[in-house]
């Protein structure tokens, strides 16, 4: 199978066997979530900054 994905352009799957369907076929609508869309949890939580200091950051261009 070869879903376009956006941010990795097309991509080849496996599927199994046993889900092969006539009528419904296997689809895939996406491979994950988008690139960078957890950063400023793990900013916040995972290494601790404030969101002040994220936005900071985020300003001079650092993340």
């Amino acid at each position: 199978m070869y879903p376009c994905e956006t941010d990795y352009g097309t991509v080849l799957y496996a599927t199994s066997n046993n889900a092969f369907q006539v009528r419904a076929p296997h689809r895939v609508k996406w491979l994950g979530r988008r690139l960078g869309k957890d950063n400023y949890e793990i900013y916040r939580r995972w290494i601790g900054l404030s969101p002040s200091k994220v936005d900071e950051l985020k300003g001079k261009g650092a993340i």
